[in-house]
């Protein structure tokens, strides 16, 4: 299963967060403070089936608005045809994708419900009247204390009360008074005992197929939803009874050779024997992270209470007289990495991790998610620069408020965005990683590109070339051709060498006029490039065509004797959004992409001419 995307409407400041698709590896909510960060958060957080959207979440201005959160998923032929069977369902059309909502409510039954459009495809996948024929032509083989009765066609509810007494009677019934093994019934039997009451419970609306449905969704598939906020600490101590019942015990014993009934009983020596094996692996774990200074963590029993020390130079404090970033950073660490470290599904989300943590911090508490992310979805809001980088742009969601409501903007071009300083973590971020590459990278090329679909697609296909020859070009974000001098300026003001990629169009002119520009930018010639010598020709252009549609569109039925970019504008698809799809499948499965001698030599071509110095 795969979890797509979501979206926030009428709960607190968010009137409607529009759609906002969750990233592969983690999506990074970005934006000011006050923009709505915790409160997207906490919305998503809403969606556990263990917790309830209450009244209280309402909009201020609107007290009649219905809040909702609603979360699309796209389930594989195999996992939705599971549900269906054991329901006894079908679909009358073929379905894909399922979006699942959830409003004010005091239990599953009245809180979650289905698109319209989903839940109408539902229908029960036979006629229960003909199975009850079927099962009156074999009544006599049931065991008497279990069979039923003949059906009148009298009353539908007592006949369908009946079958479940029968139904319930294969395990022990009443016999003057004392409990009685029943004679049992076979697997036929009760399988059609189940799928006539399954049927009928259709018929007499008693359950809905959608309501049956999401029952069932919920139970066996609906991700747990954990959220992380700066008020979840590690605890100083635990006392020896309540080991069982503290959430971080059992954490300790996911991600560690932590035994809680190792610490029970009388035997010193065996407690100290595990003392010492649970402090050296806690520690090597947690130290491969933690790089700022040592942050050995160590258990002590003492008498009834099981104590925790920070060792730091050969004294022991107590977690709480640590800094705020290392309590939460332990708290972090064991909490959320054994969430990831658990069969279930668990979406993770972490408000402002980087709130109480340093520079250096914050990108081992990045490392920590690159090395534990699974395959579901880590959402964690930041407006620091240090837990965006140039590699993760893709990954982020910018948060912004506008008129006093919350949106949730997926491109980091977009027009519409109405306050600037929305971007400021975003084009930080860049300034970083500039410096990053000077001192990672000894002051490497770096290319310049009109918008993020540039990006996406060079890093990709630089990816996919074998690895002796792949460019180590920089490729970074312009923010549109007439930006591009910008960016570039801080670049060459990092040391770093710069040159500028244009699409071969009358954007890639003006932008190219403006550089050359002596009262602007005074870029020299020979440091800008044109994606093609062709005219009006972009970087989707430099896909065959089949390999476009492959690909990148995904659909290799599509049909037009225009260029790929023309065919993304004459549609109007988001461009970005197809780029970053690609972007992600070669990162994650390149090999899944073959792509043909005719787009390879193109890609190299270009590259062969941005390593050019004329």
């Amino acid at each position: 299963m795969e979890i797509l995307k979501f979206r926030i409407k009428n709960y607190k400041s968010i009137n409607d967060s529009r759609d906002c698709y969750f990233s592969k590896k983690f999506t990074i909510l970005a934006g000011k403070n006050e923009s709505g960060k915790t409160t997207t958060l906490e919305a998503l957080s809403n969606f556990d089936e263990n917790a309830l959207i209450t009244k209280d979440v309402k909009p201020l201005n609107d007290e009649n608005a219905e809040p909702d959160v609603a979360i699309t998923f796209k389930l594989t032929t195999k996992e939705l045809g599971e549900i269906l069977q054991k329901l006894h369902l079908k679909t009358t059309e073929n379905i894909k994708e399922l979006t699942l909502h959830k409003k004010i409510g005091t239990s599953i039954e009245d809180s979650y419900y289905l698109d319209d459009n989903f839940a109408q495809l539902l229908v029960p996948s036979a006629d229960w009247h003909k199975l009850q024929e079927k099962l009156g032509e074999h009544l006599e083989e049931f065991p008497e204390p279990a069979r039923p009765v003949v059906y009148t066609e009298k009353n539908d509810k007592n006949y369908r009360d009946n079958l479940l007494a029968c139904r319930n009677k294969t395990t022990a019934q009443i016999i003057n008074g004392t409990p009685k093994q029943a004679p049992a019934l076979n697997e036929q039997q009760i399988s059609e005992l189940d799928k006539i009451i399954t049927l009928m419970d259709y018929h007499l609306g008693i359950k809905t197929p959608a309501s049956a449905f999401i029952e069932e969704f919920v139970k066996t598939m609906l991700p747990y939803f954990i959220l992380h906020t700066s008020k979840d600490t590690f605890p100083d101590s635990v006392k020896i009874e309540e080991l069982g019942k503290n959430p971080y015990i059992a954490d300790l014993e996911i991600i560690s050779t932590f035994k809680k009934e190792l610490f029970i009983g009388d035997d010193q020596q065996r407690i100290a024997n595990n003392q010492n094996k649970v402090n050296l692996d806690f520690n090597e774990k947690i130290n491969k992270f933690w790089t700022q200074d040592s942050a050995n963590l160590e258990v002590q029993k003492d008498g009834n209470v099981l104590y925790f020390w920070v060792n730091e130079e050969g004294t022991l404090y107590k977690p709480s007289q640590r800094s705020l970033g290392k309590q939460w950073f332990l708290s972090f660490f064991v909490k959320v990495c054994a969430r990831m470290a658990e069969d279930k599904p668990n979406i993770i989300l972490i408000d402002e991790p980087g709130l109480y943590l340093h520079a250096q911090a914050q990108k081992n508490l990045l490392d920590v998610l690159e090395k534990h992310t699974s395959d579901y979805p880590v959402v964690f809001s930041t407006h620091s620069p240090y837990l965006i980088t140039e590699n993760n742009l893709e990954n982020v969601r910018l948060v912004e408020k506008n008129n006093k409501q919350t949106r949730i903007i997926g491109k980091l071009h977009d027009p519409s965005i109405s306050d600037k300083e929305t971007l400021t973590p975003i084009l930080t971020a860049i300034g970083l990683g500039m410096n990053d590459s000077i001192t990672d990278l000894s002051q490497k090329d770096n290319v310049v590109v009109e918008g993020p679909e540039d990006t996406f697609y060079l890093n990709a296909l630089k990816l996919l070339l074998p690895e002796k020859e792949r460019p180590t070009f920089n490729f970074i974000n312009g923010g549109g051709s007439g930006k591009m001098g910008f960016v570039g300026a801080i670049l060459e003001g990092w040391g770093c060498n710069v040159k500028y990629l244009f699409d071969n169009d009358q954007g890639g002119k003006d932008g190219e006029a403006n550089l050359l520009d002596k009262k602007s930018w005074a870029v020299l010639k020979d440091s800008i490039k044109k994606v093609s010598e062709s005219k009006n020709e972009a970087i989707a252009d430099i896909f065959s065509k089949d390999d476009f549609k492959e690909y990148v569109l995904e659909n290799e039925s599509a049909t037009y004797d225009t260029s790929n970019s023309q065919y993304l504008k004459n549609k109007r698809i988001d461009k970005v959004l197809k780029a970053r799809r690609f972007f992600q499948v070669a990162q994650s499965n390149p090999s899944s992409i073959k792509l043909s001698t005719e787009t390879i030599e193109k890609v190299k071509k270009l590259f062969k001419e941005l390593g050019r110095n004329e």
